[in-house]
């Protein structure tokens, strides 16, 4: 038999008893605590465990959003590239020459030989010395 809510106060012990009548001055003084609240702060962070944003193809930064498709950093798949000049900051990290240049790189030495292409280049030392 399950004892009813009057016979499991009056078995209460001595200590027992001092925490169930402190719980209930707390509720009567604050009833704001005797419920669990919902706060926007520290409990809510615990609860943030799926990934919104992966990385971009276009930038490589992981700012490409999931359910919108698009990138927040270059604005990919957009054809033109995201970029405000309020933020001169950003645009300074992002301009030419702060990554690893990989066709600028060459295209000064192409240009200055014409940008050939499958030609072997003439040597210099064999024409000077079949021309004496």
């Amino acid at each position: 038999k399950q004892k009813t809510a009057y016979e499991i106060r009056l078995s209460l012990v001595g200590s027992e008893m001092c925490i169930r009548d402190r719980y209930q001055r707390r509720v009567r003084a604050f009833p704001s605590l005797c419920c669990w609240k919902m706060t926007k702060g520290t409990s809510s962070f615990g609860k943030r465990h799926n990934k919104t944003h992966v990385l971009c193809l276009r930038c490589g930064r992981r700012a490409f959003h999931i359910q919108k498709s698009k990138c927040g950093a270059c604005g990919y798949p957009s054809a033109k590239r995201r970029k405000f000049n309020w933020s001169v900051k950003a645009i300074r990290r992002k301009t030419t020459g702060t990554g690893r240049r990989r066709y600028i790189k060459t295209l000064a030495r192409r240009f200055k030989n014409g940008f050939r292409e499958g030609v072997q280049p003439k040597k210099k030392g064999t024409t000077a010395a079949a021309k004496k």
